[in-house]
């Protein structure tokens, strides 16, 4: 009797240790082998999808003037077209940002391109502004498409312009003059 039932638990515990194995065997199969395969598409179809997916904006920026008089506006046109296809971009969204040296914030404002692919600001400089370099930071977004920022710059000057006396010949401060 008593060899019977140690007969018997050492039966169930063989195939207890045989299953666990196997069990075992199979989770190691799954982790080793099919796990890593998941992931590793997973990722390289992420990658090779993101650089595809995203258009390119081509953007031509033009200002009415470099230059400038305190008291008049900078105007500023801008297009979006798709740099594959060169088809107009409307319902971008533009967003400018205006400081004065880098560090006076004047004027933020945003519009939406028309279906011409263009946008355009009106950037008025009053006569109590400071002479010198202004700067327009652009932001340009749409769905699809890699964001672009870039930078345009254009000066303001005071409307007193050196009188013809320092620009005369007679006189060697030609360094005076606005050429």
């Amino acid at each position: 009797m008593l060899k019977n039932t140690s007969f018997l638990t050492n039966t169930i515990n063989k195939k207890l240790k045989y299953s666990f194995l196997s069990l075992f065997c199979i989770t190691m199969l799954i982790v080793v082998v099919i796990l890593p395969s998941i992931t590793i598409q997973k990722s390289s179809f992420v990658y090779a999808q993101t650089p595809l997916a995203l258009k390119t904006f081509d953007i031509k920026s033009k200002l009415s003037k470099k230059v400038i008089k305190l008291g008049d506006s900078e105007r500023l046109k801008i297009t979006v077209k798709d740099k594959q296809n060169h088809q107009p971009v409307s319902g971008t969204f533009v967003k400018i940002i205006v400081t004065y040296s880098g560090l006076k914030t004047l004027k933020e404002t945003s519009a939406i391109t028309d279906i011409n692919g263009n946008v355009f600001f009106k950037i008025p400089i009053s006569k109590s502004s400071l002479s010198g370099s202004y700067s327009i930071d652009v932001a340009i977004g749409q769905t699809g498409y890699n964001d672009a920022t870039f930078s345009i710059l254009f000066a303001a000057i005071g409307a007193h312009v050196p009188d013809t006396i320092k620009c005369s010949h007679h006189h060697h401060h030609h360094h005076n003059c606005f050429a």
